[in-house]
């Protein structure tokens, strides 16, 4: 469970469940169960090489490096909406709450991996987050030399909306 105070959900009148967003402070150390599950294991490999194209490139192109390693990155781990609930606006207005959490909570960044189309749209268009990483799923080679994607559109992507400047995040203190 995410336990953190920062998730957030709607709800309809009758309480049902319409669309959530996990939020938590980004932990880039944290164990991830995901890669110790034999076919989640090419899930972790492929989001780890976006990760690193992410974190090749000094700010602004790559990802403020500063916020991630002092706290101060919000990390949406996991978000969805209901079925019933598309195209009304909710999924949209998660995304935007969890931009202002970020600023009222004191963060400088928000960090997502938008994992459907529909919701890299509503992060890049509505809530201004750029694409620092990706890795196209069909060519991603894994660490045992297959390709477990061959023949799957789409990708896996790191994307970062800056809510407030910091200093530390300047290419002037990039490694």
């Amino acid at each position: 469970t995410v336990d953190t105070g920062l998730s957030i959900a709607a709800r309809d009148e009758d309480g049902k469940l319409l669309a959530f967003l996990f939020l938590q402070t980004l932990n880039l150390g944290k164990k991830d169960p995901i890669k110790d599950h034999e076919k989640g294991r090419f899930v972790h490999e492929a989001c780890s090489c976006a990760y690193e194209a992410a974190c090749n490139n000094p700010p602004p192109q790559g990802l403020c490096l500063g916020s991630l390693t002092s706290g101060k990155a919000l990390h949406c781990s996991m978000g969805g909406t209901s079925p019933s609930a598309g195209k009304k606006g909710i999924g949209k207005a998660l995304r935007l709450r969890a931009v202002e959490v970020a600023r009222e909570r004191g963060y400088n960044t928000l960090v997502v991996e938008p994992g459907h189309v529909a919701t890299r749209h509503i992060w890049s268009k509505y809530c201004g987050c750029v694409i620092k990483g990706e890795q196209q799923l069909s060519s991603f080679r894994s660490k045992r030399g297959g390709y477990p994607f061959q023949g799957v559109v789409g990708s896996l992507s790191v994307a970062e909306i800056v809510v407030r400047k910091s200093k530390w995040d300047r290419a002037f203190f990039w490694p």
